[in-house]
């Protein structure tokens, strides 16, 4: 069984919500049976994600916060 995937392990990605856009690691990934989820690092904080939910590039406007994903 091959799984096509878009981010490899050891990729740097950014969460599309962050407003920092902090890096983070792409260390492994969980299977499912309908899905598939990112296993992300940063720093000592893991989460998992789907890939919708991540993005190679840093969005600079959220970082400089002048184009928030939400607002509270």
């Amino acid at each position: 069984m091959t799984i096509d995937v878009k981010y490899k392990i050891g990729d740097v990605v950014f969460l599309k919500t962050d407003v920092e856009q902090r890096p983070r690691m792409i260390y492994g990934y969980v299977v499912y049976a309908t899905s598939l989820l990112y296993k992300l690092t940063q720093a000592d904080i893991t989460s998992e994600h789907y890939e919708f939910e991540i993005a190679s590039e840093i969005n600079m406007l959220y970082k400089m916060e002048i184009n928030k994903p939400y607002e509270n």
